[in-house]
This record gives C-alpha cells, sequence and structure tokens, in this order.
C-alpha cells in the first residue's frame, strides 16, 4: 500500500519519471496506484463468472485486460504531459 503523502512530496518531472519508470525507484517506493471505476452490472457479472473459474481476483483480471488493452494503444503525449500530441494517431 502507498505511504500517506508519497506523492505529495514528488514534483510533476517526479511523478512523471515514476509512472513511466516505476522500476529505478527506492524500495519502499509504491508499486500500485488504488484506481476506481463503475462498471456496467453485466461486465461485473461476467467479470464475477472469469474469477470463479479461475480462482483469481477481480483486480488481476482487471488488470490483465487492461495491461493487454493498453499494450495495443501507444499514445504519444506531449512534452507538457497533459495532452495526446495532435501528430500522434
Amino acid at each position: 500500500m502507498a505511504q500517506d503523502g508519497y506523492f505529495d512530496s514528488m514534483s510533476e518531472d517526479e511523478f512523471f519519471a515514476w509512472m513511466t519508470h516505476p522500476e529505478g525507484l527506492a524500495p519502499d517506493a509504491p508499486m500500485t496506484m488504488l484506481l476506481g471505476a463503475r462498471l456496467p452490472v453485466d461486465l461485473v457479472y461476467r467479470l464475477d463468472l472469469v474469477v470463479e473459474r479461475d480462482g483469481t481476483t477481480r483486480s488481476d483480471v482487471l488488470r490483465d485486460a487492461l495491461a493487454a488493452h493498453l499494450a495495443d494503444r501507444v499514445v504519444d503525449i506531449a512534452p507538457d504531459r497533459s495532452t495526446p500530441r495532435a501528430d500522434a494517431a
């Protein structure tokens, strides 16, 4: 679990570096972040069927699915890191 205030002490550049290369962090640095999402009931039902069938957790299934989804969609980030570059397609 992330230490309280860990990210508060980071500059924007340090946080961006952590997001892009977390392996270079100190051993006490958080390696996961809590993320909340609202999902349609039918999607949660199907998620729970997979969880029960595979003997895993919702987090594991969602993490794997999101990683696979994002692997196909590389987004080039603008230098200010706030918006995708206009020429990225």
